[in-house]
């Protein structure tokens, strides 16, 4: 369920606010994009009605280090480039970072705004 899914992620959640590229592999690397779909993922449960108040303290946490991977110009850093849909984890401990790409700057906008739905 969508609810078993959200809590493996919070168990999942790093102290520093982020995700591993695959969220349970340290040596996959940091993507900044992993925490920017879950905020919006968290917020709009929130909003809607299918996570619990709970959830809020992980989205504003997730959001937050999303917020400190955005430069000065608006666009979120730390989003890794393109690689291939893979079931072998160690395909993404390769993969470079620091890329302008739409899979990372679309969820930085839509965590935006559901982030800012939950805050009024």
């Amino acid at each position: 369920s969508v609810v078993s899914l959200a809590d493996a992620l919070v168990g999942l959640h790093r102290d520093d606010g982020g995700w591993y590229a695959v969220v349970n592999d340290p040596g996959s690397g940091d993507e900044s994009s992993t925490a920017a779909f879950a905020a919006a993922g968290f917020a709009r449960g929130l909003v809607s009605g299918v996570l619990s108040g709970s959830f809020a303290e992980p989205a504003r946490r997730a959001w937050q280090y999303v917020s400190d991977q955005i430069d000065g110009t608006g666009v979120l850093g730390g989003v890794s480039a393109a690689v291939w849909p893979c079931t072998v984890q160690s395909h993404y401990a390769h993969a470079p970072t620091g890329f302008v790409v739409p899979w990372g700057q679309g969820p930085a906008l839509v965590a935006a705004n559901w982030i800012r739905q939950i805050e009024k």
